[in-house]
């Protein structure tokens, strides 16, 4: 999977570290995966933006930013919901993926203040 960011690959090893899955789920997985990339790469442009913008008429209206942000984490949800895992593996996943945002947000912080 050399295609996929360090928090698609770090969501793609965590789940096959534990679980055999068969080709159909391995796909379901890579999809899962290339959306963490995705939802990790909006959370870093998030983190410099602001929460308000103006609109296409000048009125101010929440930077798009934050409903990509939201869709694209139910979507990773809804991708690991499909692969039938225990819930524990799915939370633990989803913790990995949460830490290294936090983690990240955290750096990012530090560096721009």
């Amino acid at each position: 999977m050399d295609e996929l960011g360090t928090a698609g690959r770090d969501l793609f090893d965590s789940v096959t570290a534990k679980f055999e899955l068969d080709a159909d789920e391995l796909k379901v997985l890579t999809m899962a995966s290339k959306s963490a990339d995705d939802l990790s790469a909006l959370e870093a442009a998030q983190a410099g933006a602001e929460v308000m913008v103006p609109g296409s008429m000048g009125q101010e209206r929440v930077n798009p930013l934050f409903a990509e942000i939201r869709a694209t984490r139910a979507l990773v949800s809804q991708l690991l919901g499909r692969l039938k895992l225990p819930d524990e593996a799915v939370a633990a996943a989803a913790k990995s993926q949460f830490n290294s945002t936090r983690a990240r947000k955290a750096a990012g912080a530090r560096w721009n203040h």
